[in-house]
C-alpha cells in the first residue's frame, strides 16, 4: 500500500498506526463474496447455461490464440507494474511464440476451473482527491487497484469471450463502452427541454454517490 507522507491519519500518528488506518478502513468497504452470494452466483450461470441451451454451444468455447492477441492489442501501455514487474508492454513485444503459451495456459484454466491465487491479489495505491485537502483525515484519498498484467488478461479474453452474455441496464451510462456520464446528461438536458416546452413542471431528484464506488459490490 503506497501512502503519501502523512504522519498523522484520523488522529493516529506512526509509521505503524497510519498503514493500520488504510487496511482497517478499505476492509470495511471492501468485503469479498460469502458462502451465499458464490451459490447465488452459480445459480444464476447454471441459469444461464440451461435456458433455452442459449450458452451450451459456448461453455465448450476455446481460446484461440487470435484472441489472446486481440485482446493484448488492445492493453494500455505505460501503466504502473505489479510487484512481478511485469507490465502491458512485455505482452505487447514479447514475440509471437508468448500468445501461443499464453493461449494454452488460459485455456487450460477454463478447463480445469483453476484461477492462481496470485490474480486474486492486488495493490491499492492512496491517492489524494484533492492536493489541497486535508492529509490526515482518510475521507480526501481514493484508492487505485494495481492488479497483476496477466488477470487483466485473462479477464479481457473472458469478456471478449463471453460479451454478449455480460450485459447492463440501457439507463446506465458510465462505466460502458461507447457510454459515458456525457450521455446521460444530454439525455435529462433533452427531457427537460421537451417537457418544459409543452408547458410541464420538471422535478428532479439528485444523489450525492461520492462514495459509491467503495460502497457498492
Amino acid at each position: 500500500m503506497n501512502l503519501k507522507p502523512t504522519n498523522t491519519l484520523n488522529c493516529k500518528t506512526g509509521t505503524e498506526n497510519v498503514p493500520f488506518e488504510f487496511t482497517k478502513y478499505y476492509k470495511g468497504v471492501v468485503q469479498p463474496h460469502n458462502a451465499n452470494k458464490d451459490v447465488n452466483i452459480a445459480s444464476e450461470v447454471d441459469l444461464l447455461m440451461t435456458a433455452d441451451n442459449i450458452m451450451i454451444n459456448y461453455v465448450g468455447c476455446h481460446v484461440t490464440i487470435e484472441d489472446v492477441d486481440k485482446c493484448i492489442s488492445k492493453m494500455k501501455l505505460h501503466k504502473a507494474a505489479y510487484l512481478d514487474n511485469i507490465t502491458s508492454e512485455h505482452l505487447r513485444y514479447g514475440g509471437p511464440h508468448l500468445a501461443v503459451h499464453l493461449c494454452l495456459l488460459f485455456n487450460f484454466m477454463m478447463h480445469y476451473c483453476f484461477v492462481p491465487s496470485k490474480f486474486c491479489k492486488d495493490i491499492i495505491l492512496q491517492l489524494l482527491k484533492n492536493k489541497h485537502g486535508d492529509a490526515t483525515d482518510i475521507n480526501v484519498y481514493r484508492g487505485i487497484t494495481l492488479s497483476p498484467v496477466m488477470s487483466k488478461l485473462f479477464e479481457a479474453v473472458l469478456l471478449h469471450l463471453y460479451n454478449k452474455f455480460l450485459s447492463s441496464d440501457s439507463l446506465q451510462f458510465g462505466f460502458k463502452k461507447n457510454s459515458s456520464c456525457t450521455h446521460a446528461m444530454f439525455t435529462v438536458n433533452e427531457m427537460v427541454k421537451y417537457f418544459t416546452k409543452k408547458g410541464y413542471k420538471v422535478y428532479c431528484a439528485f444523489l450525492d454517490a461520492t462514495k459509491a464506488f467503495d460502497s457498492v459490490a
